[in-house]
């Protein structure tokens, strides 16, 4: 069996709500950031890319709180709902992890 160039994004996503503050998000595309994928965010997000090659790790980030960090590497495996869910368990079982928000 060949292998396969999967790509894998794993979302780990803490926010801190302020009160009394607009929600607002738009959404913000990361391809410009090596990543094919698009994200809702509010409009005064900082983005920062780190890495290159096999791992990409972009930083999203606001001073209300607002804080995604979005990690994209390759995969060598066509299991793909089996990589799915251990890449979820490994990011709900981190101590500052809150939810998975989904559309």
């Amino acid at each position: 069996m060949s292998l396969e160039k999967v790509v894998s994004i794993v979302l780990f996503v803490v926010i801190a709500g302020c009160a009394g503050q607009s929600n607002k998000k738009n959404g913000l595309n990361l391809m410009g950031y090596g990543i094919p994928f698009t994200i809702m965010a509010p409009d005064d997000v900082q983005v920062t890319k780190l890495g290159a090659g096999s791992l990409t790790d972009v930083n999203i980030h606001n001073n209300d709180g607002y804080d995604i960090q979005v990690f994209m590497g390759n995969a060598f495996t066509s299991a793909n709902t089996k990589l799915k869910q251990q890449k979820k368990d490994q990011v709900i079982e981190l101590s500052d992890f809150s939810k998975i928000i989904k559309p």
